[in-house]
């Protein structure tokens, strides 16, 4: 995860030329994810020597940034250039996202940010070769690999994304849940083998026994009777490549699968948001990217027009 966070009012009291007294919630969020590998970029309104006191400051708390007020030296490389845009996951902000308001609602604001792909993939009630013996038993496929598929269209130009076979070698895998469109009741676990999740030449092999509660054995019929058709899974990407000529976004390495949902639709708002979480960072970049083109293609022809 890459962290964008603001200095006045979130990593101190807002005393701004100043700097006021530090508020520690936000201080020991920051150590926490850096220890946990993630990135910190300080994204504060300071500038010359108000912005470098901020920094020595910061440095005296402890807090180690990855960059200040700029993107990251490999996001740059990544996409090409530094647009005034951050290609962050989270803004952490006074005016945004608040630490204290949040762990007081029960929000784990340590909690990854999760993937959610849903791919037109059917179900299959099986009743023979099952991996499970249970007259409640569906299997199917969450994802397949090294296949391209679109991610979605934004202003007339298709993005794609692929999961590389290998994505899920080293992946957590420890407490996969079954649930409906990623919500409400368990139907089924793998820590009580009532479910299998598993990668194969194909993709990401799920394999359920629906047979342990009511609404797990209701689940079974709805898939039986056709009414449930699509699978999708949720997951947090440890690393990935995006090819800027294909506009393909390449999944290499997957760090945690949480749940394979049944859903109702093939795409659902949690993928949208997801999906568009990534691919805004890389869409800026190409418009501006775009506009510098076509600045450069107007100014040869003035040239020319001059001559």
């Amino acid at each position: 995860m890459i962290y964008a966070i603001d200095f006045d009012g979130t990593l101190c009291k807002n005393l701004y030329p100043k700097i006021g007294k530090p508020i520690q919630t936000t201080i020991d969020f920051c150590k926490r994810h850096k220890k946990d590998g993630d990135k910190l970029i300080l994204w504060t309104c300071r500038m010359d020597e108000l912005l470098d006191d901020a920094v020595t400051w910061c440095e005296e708390q402890g807090i180690e940034f990855d960059a200040v007020n700029e993107n990251l030296e490999e996001q740059i490389k990544k996409y090409g250039g530094d647009c005034r845009k951050l290609s962050v996951d989270f803004y952490v902000d006074d005016k945004n996202l608040n630490i204290d308001e949040l762990e007081k609602r029960g929000v784990e604001v340590t909690t990854k940010d999760r993937q959610y792909r849903a791919l037109v993939l059917p179900f299959n009630v099986v009743t023979e070769e099952k991996r499970i013996n249970s007259d409640y038993y569906v299997e199917g496929l969450a994802t397949t690999f090294n296949k391209p598929y679109c991610i979605g269209e934004y202003d007339g130009v298709k993005y794609y994304e692929v999961v590389d076979r290998h994505a899920l070698d080293n992946a957590d895998m420890s407490d996969i849940i079954m649930q409906y469109d990623h919500r409400g009741k368990v139907l089924a676990r793998n820590s009580n083998k009532t479910l299998i999740v598993e990668a194969n030449e194909n993709g990401i092999f799920m394999a359920a026994d629906l047979s342990k509660s009511k609404a797990s054995k209701d689940m079974h019929e709805e898939i039986a009777t056709g009414l449930v058709t699509k699978m999708s899974w949720a997951f947090t990407v440890g690393e990935d490549l995006y090819n800027s000529e294909t506009r393909t976004r390449t999944i290499l390495k997957v760090k945690k699968v949480y749940d394979v949902s049944a859903v109702s639709l093939p795409a659902s708002e949690d993928t949208e948001i997801s999906v568009r979480s990534y691919f805004d960072g890389v869409i800026e970049v190409e418009k501006a990217e775009r506009l510098e083109h076509t600045k450069k293609l107007e100014l040869a022809k003035a040239k020319i027009l001059f001559l």
